[in-house]
């Protein structure tokens, strides 16, 4: 692991925060330099966009390097890990503090846990402009995608136990059947959702909304369950665990967004709900008082009572 990627783990720029720092654009490409020790040493941090986007290619590039001057060549000690002393010592010192304030004012932290759900992140931020939204401060893991205009959500991401999802598609095969399945085996004095609040198999996922007619042809592929808490009818669970495509996860993000801004357009987002029409409400339900998981695997409509 490198000295810059050890500063920016986890991180990612703010773009609009790199040229008032001092960096120089050039294209997607973004320079910065700093001399230090009276000219001795000259940082060089570059922050690179790629133009074009591979499935497991990180997003963004940070790229550095210390010149020493008098010689116009890399000082290649800062890089050795065999290379000790005091001098070499106080060089690398003096470039994290270069680094360490460019780190403070022109990145920010990584909306979500795992690559796939931050690169998908970064996708959809640079082809519709909508950020992450954390809504909820009771679970700020999750994260929302929400149509500006509209106010219209078309993904929720957030993290449950592998174990759960293929719990969730193994009660859907049985109900299609006719049948039911045992109880989850839980450790003593717990219940399911107590297993989940830290499970060893945790996976990022994603919610989006799509045609009635394709979800039950897609929980049947690699990577894709029943809905986890929400509609299953109008909406399906995707595992960003990279078993789909970068590139199929933002077409399916696509037709949701057009789903939900086609419904909003359509009904007026200040309209009254039609008698009869379902919502689609994603409930952050308490599990220990209320299985909302096990409610929608029976019925697809539920009535929703506020308790005062």
């Amino acid at each position: 692991m490198s000295i810059e990627s050890d500063f920016f783990r986890r991180m990612e720029p703010v773009y609009e925060n790199l040229e008032p720092f001092g960096f120089v654009r050039d294209g997607d490409v973004y320079t910065y330099s700093a001399e230090f020790q009276d000219g001795a040493f000259r940082a060089e941090v570059t922050v690179r966009e790629p133009e074009g986007h591979t499935d497991g290619e990180p997003d963004v590039f940070v790229t550095g390097k210390v010149i020493d001057t008098d010689l116009g060549e890399e000082y290649m000690p800062l890089r050795s890990p065999t290379a000790i002393g005091a001098f070499v010592g106080q060089v690398r010192e003096d470039y994290a503090a270069i680094l360490t304030p460019i780190a403070d004012r022109c990145f920010r932290p990584l909306p979500f846990l795992f690559d796939q759900s931050n690169r998908i992140a970064r996708r959809v931020r640079k082809t519709y402009g909508d950020g992450v939204e954390h809504t909820f401060p009771k679970y700020p893991d999750v994260g929302v995608f929400r149509d500006t205009p509209t106010q219209k959500w078309y993904g929720i991401v957030m993290a449950v136990s592998r174990a759960r999802l293929e719990r969730l598609s193994a009660e859907k095969l049985a109900k299609d059947r006719g049948e039911k399945l045992p109880p989850e085996k839980t450790k003593q004095g717990s219940t399911p959702q107590d297993n989940d609040a830290h499970p060893e198999d945790e996976i990022e996922i994603l919610n989006v909304k799509l045609d009635p007619v394709k979800i039950p042809l897609l929980e049947q592929a690699d990577g894709f369950y029943p809905c986890y808490h929400m509609n299953r009818k109008h909406w399906i669970t995707v595992a960003l665990d990279g078993s789909v495509s970068d590139d199929y996860i933002m077409e399916l993000l696509e037709e949701s967004r057009t789903l939900s801004i086609r419904k909003a357009k359509s009904s007026g987002s200040s309209s009254r709900r039609v008698p009869g029409e379902p919502l689609e409400w994603f409930v952050p339900a308490n599990p220990k008082y209320y299985d909302i998981e096990d409610a929608f695997s029976h019925q697809d409509e539920i009535y929703w009572k506020q308790g005062g």
